[in-house]
């Protein structure tokens, strides 16, 4: 390659030189990587001064490379005047490596590359921002649970507190206790992970205690049957309580059904003596995820006895 950017071909021994002119081909320069939000953005500079290029071609790799020989582009940028790519697909604590290739509009791609990385998303988040519902006087657990840095994680509450009862296991994540006080409390949570330099986030979150609701019998007799309740509120929003009743000790399972029969949830699968009982569905599948407005149906079953009922969720 000549200095202004054309081809020399020789030829024969006295058949002189002649030239082919193409269009340069020059890289980016200063290519840089910010990490933020769980994404890596790139940016780099780049004039065309003689408008002769088409696009940008971004390589990314997990491994070091030296060229982009047998690579395939991870991105194609078709305006040369946007000098910025960012990346969605990133996962935590995996090193990438990033290069930018310029391609002329005759389809020639500079090979002579910078290699940028390892890039490292480092960054903690909270991935559970939804807890489960309490009832005033029973045993209460939930756990929060975060994802990136380096664990093991420090957990503490940094803005409001608790609902009184409950405290939170600053090694563990766990909230536990026995809440004593119905209301909907926010507070917001830090968690700290244990690299050298730490890394830390803050989620508010919102938890829900409930006053348990009264069966309307006289508890201190055995029930007569087992039976299970129609839920209250019915339809409900943010969470409605199933209420049961046993007869005989036994094995109690209540599973919430769609409208398809599909299994979503697994309330309750134990073993459990006579007595009266309630239990809250907070609208959410075994997976911790809410589900969309319908008809559900929970069903109980305890030995030979099975009874199913109807409940409607709105949002």
């Amino acid at each position: 390659m000549s200095a202004d950017h054309s081809i020399l071909y020789f030829g024969s021994a006295g058949s002189g030189v002649f030239r082919r002119m193409i269009t340069p081909v020059l890289p980016v320069n200063n290519l840089c990587a910010d990490v933020k939000n769980h994404q890596i953005i790139l940016k780099w500079q780049f004039d065309d001064l003689n408008n002769n290029f088409s696009h940008y071609n971004i390589y990314k790799s997990t491994t070091y490379f030296t060229n982009i020989e047998g690579l395939s582009p991870y991105a194609t940028i078709s305006n040369v005047n946007d000098t910025t790519f960012i990346d969605n697909n990133v996962d935590l604590c995996v090193q990438y490596y990033y290069t930018v290739t310029t391609v002329s509009k005759n389809g020639y791609e500079n090979d002579h590359i910078y290699v940028l990385g390892p890039v490292v998303d480092f960054e903690i988040s909270i991935i559970k921002t939804a807890l489960d519902t309490g009832i005033v006087g029973e045993i209460y657990s939930d756990t929060l649970q975060a994802q990136g840095g380096s664990p093991p994680y420090i957990w503490k509450i940094v803005d409001n507190v608790l609902p009184a009862g409950l405290n939170l296991d600053d090694s563990t994540g766990v909230i536990c206790g026995i809440p004593i006080i119905s209301g909907s409390y926010n507070f917001t949570v830090k968690v700290t992970d244990s690299h050298p330099q730490p890394y830390f986030t803050t989620q508010q979150l919102s938890l829900i205690i409930i006053t348990p609701v009264s069966v309307n019998v006289n508890e201190s007799k055995i029930p007569d049957q087992t039976f299970l309740y129609q839920n209250y509120p019915n339809p409900f929003n943010n969470q409605t309580i199933i209420r049961y009743q046993l007869n005989g000790a036994g094995h109690v399972s209540i599973k919430i059904f769609d409208i398809l029969g599909r299994k979503i949830r697994s309330l309750i699968d134990v073993e459990k003596t006579v007595g009266y009982y309630q239990i809250v569905w907070d609208g959410r599948d075994d997976q911790r995820q809410f589900v969309g407005s319908g008809t559900y149906f929970y069903e109980m079953r305890v030995g030979d006895f099975m009874q199913k009922c109807k409940v409607l969720l709105l949002k």
